[in-house]
């Protein structure tokens, strides 16, 4: 069912069922709220309990576990922005209201035909902030009645009626998107923080590398020797980086292979000479 012909009915079953204040533990100052056009009614059913959400955990959850200064300054940019809001229909309102007055349109506004009977709800308000976001939403109800007659009577052409409808409209639900936004970004920020405090802490090798030096060509070659000594220990190492001591060894190995070679000959000679011995004495 599209959301815009939800009846009275449906929305109020809708505000029992799903009401994303529950479990937050706060307590509210409880506000009548009477709403005749479509749109605003469902803007209040889909938007103000869940900007009041996002607004309780910047108010409180954020505040507890990130810098005061960095949450003041979200509470005041959400402020300022409906507060502009607020100004915006108030003017529209007033331009409104003379237009009427001028083409002596006496009819109420409250009691236009044209208007489907009221939401009755009781809003839940929680902070100063959600009273104000409360505010746009009544103050567009009444313009778009408002709008609704002076079109009916001519006094605004179809192209304005529609221009200033969707601009007032988009107020209620840019404050919304900006509460998520804002809370979006906090939750980031707390879990960035939360993330590096539960880290691992720095070994005592990469705190050392970590730490600055005046001059880093004396702290890197006592490193560079180590290292070559340390390379020097192998065997290998050591058989290259001793090329004097690798010639002597390679002198004695041939002249022991030789050695060898000549006392293999004299031991041939010798054998030869007794066996001629006995065959002579024979």
């Amino acid at each position: 069912m599209s959301a815009s012909r939800r009846s009275n009915a449906e929305l109020l079953q809708q505000l029992e069922e799903r009401n994303p204040l529950l479990g937050l533990g706060c307590s509210y100052s409880p506000y009548p709220v009477r709403l005749w056009i479509q749109d605003m009614k469902n803007y209040y059913v889909d938007f103000y309990r869940y900007a009041s959400k996002h607004v309780h955990f910047i108010h409180f959850k954020a505040r507890a576990r990130l810098a005061n200064e960095l949450v003041a300054k979200v509470e005041s940019d959400l402020r300022d922005q409906v507060l502009k809001a607020n100004e915006a229909i108030d003017e529209a309102i007033a331009q409104a209201e003379a237009m009427m007055k001028a083409h002596g349109i006496t009819l109420s506004v409250t009691d236009t035909p044209n208007c489907s009977p009221p939401l009755c709800h009781t809003a839940e308000i929680i902070s100063p902030l959600t009273n104000r976001s409360l505010q746009p939403i009544e103050k567009t109800d009444y313009l778009l009645r408002a709008l609704d007659t002076l079109f009916q009577q001519e006094v605004i052409s179809m192209q304005e009626y529609n221009l200033r409808r969707g601009l007032f409209k988009r107020q209620v639900k840019r404050f919304y998107y900006a509460c998520r936004r804002f809370d979006e970004g906090l939750r980031g920020q707390m879990d960035a923080h939360e993330g590096a405090s539960v880290g691992r802490p720095a070994s005592r090798k990469s705190k050392l590398a970590a730490q600055p030096t005046g001059n880093g060509v004396a702290q890197a070659r006592p490193v560079a020797a180590e290292a070559e000594a340390k390379a020097t220990d192998r065997p290998e190492a050591r058989s290259s980086a001793t090329p004097g001591h690798d010639a002597a060894n390679e002198e004695r190995a041939s002249n022991g292979a030789l050695g060898a070679v000549d006392t293999a000959r004299c031991h041939a000679l010798d054998g030869r000479g007794h066996s001629r011995a006995q065959h002579v004495a024979s």
